[in-house]
């Protein structure tokens, strides 16, 4: 799957799973926060549990632990239990697709300004193909560095902006990106020549002066200007 495809609710669980594991991280991290499907109240997220309660019923409750060992559960509490554990994949499966809308297309522009920014072309994986140009074994190399997780400078712009990492280690991370990106940046020098040879003073500044006076600095702004 293109990394760059548009995510809509029908496919944002696949975009999700066949995304570099790094790249899932921020998803992973913001799913942390909620409750799963198994412990949630319909305070948690009202809307998602409202539509799971209208797809599937209301929520069956866990089936209690036996207290007699030997004892079975009876098909019915086995089939409740199914019913309980489809309610719960169901809310998740919402909660994920919720958080990955809301995500993905933060996560694929700062994947393209990435790769603008440092000059790249771009593969449909989402990488900066920063393999372009090199000999065969570098190429691959980097390609392995891509699929197996982040690229160093995917790491380093994580790190300066992790605010739970200490602050030695983000500016050192900032300042490494920061090289990195302005060895990047092409330097455009411009000197301005219209009339250098041509020093100006301002014609108020010369009332009052003599005809000796003038002539005298006639002279001088000539052979300034040679």
């Amino acid at each position: 799957m293109n990394f760059y495809t548009i995510v809509t609710n029908d496919n944002a669980i696949e975009w999700f799973n066949t995304v570099p594991a790094h790249l899932r991280k921020s998803i992973s991290d913001k799913l942390s926060k909620f409750l799963d499907g198994a412990n949630c109240s319909p305070s948690d997220n009202e809307l998602i549990y409202s539509k799971v309660k209208n797809e599937l019923g209301v929520r069956p409750n866990k089936l209690p632990i036996e207290q007699t060992p030997g004892d079975g559960y009876t098909s019915a509490q086995l089939a409740t239990e199914d019913k309980r554990k489809s309610w719960c994949a169901r809310y998740d499966e919402l909660q994920t697709i919720d958080v990955v809308l809301g995500l993905a297309q933060t996560i694929q522009n700062e994947r393209k300004l990435l790769s603008q920014a440092l000059g790249l072309a771009e593969s449909a994986d989402g990488f900066p193909a920063q393999s372009v140009g090199l000999d065969d074994t570098q190429a691959a190399t980097v390609r392995w560095i891509q699929e197996s997780g982040q690229t160093p400078l995917e790491f380093l712009a994580e790190t300066y902006r992790d605010p739970e990492i200490k602050a030695g280690d983000r500016i050192n991370a900032a300042k490494a990106m920061l090289d990195f990106v302005h060895r990047k940046i092409p330097v455009k020098t411009e000197v301005e020549t219209k009339d250098i040879t041509e020093p100006k003073i301002d014609p108020k500044s010369l009332k009052g002066l003599s005809d000796k006076e003038m002539a005298t600095l006639d002279s001088l702004l000539k052979k300034m200007g040679a």
